[in-house]
């Protein structure tokens, strides 16, 4: 079946990572080694000689939050980075798409400078940023950001907010309304604070 060709790899730090990724990419040399013309016997390929079609790493955060911190370590930052071209690197050489988790945390500068102009920044729509914001900025082509409208409802509508894509214009996000139906595209969505995927 399908679940059957589904690999989960577990890492609770950047080393730990960064050992898989490269376990990952020594496996897919493997394959696609095997899988060359003359290489074996004919007939349907076993699963683990199958080319994966996508990479999901969940999350980002979970494990260069310790390494980074609010210190900005340059440890940190440099291990985030190897991640990051390790990741471009197995998308561009396999084909595949690499889609990297992220959350998003409070953000403290524009909720002090509500503060000094007397605004109050209450609940849902308090603003927010990703975790790993500045640090995981040059590392994506495209950011992606996931929320739910602040109706307290289980059936809310989610909203994607696209802020980062190579062929999208520079004047702003643009906001995709999740409904079972589809996908639709609107503008100036009321959105409320929610999980993130960058």
């Amino acid at each position: 079946g399908m679940l059957q060709r589904v690999r989960v790899y577990r890492a609770h730090s950047l080393h730990a990572l960064l050992s898989v990724l490269d376990d990952v990419s020594v496996r897919l040399a493997e394959a696609q080694r095997s899988a060359a013309p003359g290489a074996g016997p004919a007939g349907p390929p076993a699963a683990s000689q199958i080319k994966p079609s996508l990479l999901i790493l969940d999350s980002i955060s979970a494990v260069a939050g310790p390494v980074v911190g609010e210190r900005r370590h340059s440890q940190g930052q440099t291990l985030l980075m190897c991640t990051g071209r390790t990741l471009r690197q197995l998308a561009d050489t396999y084909s595949m798409a690499v889609v990297v988790t992220n959350h998003l945390v409070m953000d403290r500068t524009a909720e002090r400078l509500a503060q000094e102009q007397g605004a109050q920044q209450q609940g849902p729509l308090q603003p927010m940023l990703p975790a790993m914001g500045e640090w995981w900025r040059g590392q994506v082509h495209m950011r992606l950001q996931l929320r739910m409208q602040p109706t307290g409802s289980l059936d809310a509508p989610r909203i994607a907010t696209l802020s980062l894509h190579p062929d999208k214009p520079a004047d702003g996000p643009i906001y995709y309304r999740i409904h079972p139906g589809g996908l639709f595209t609107e503008q100036q969505l009321p959105v409320a604070a929610g999980y993130s995927g960058y």
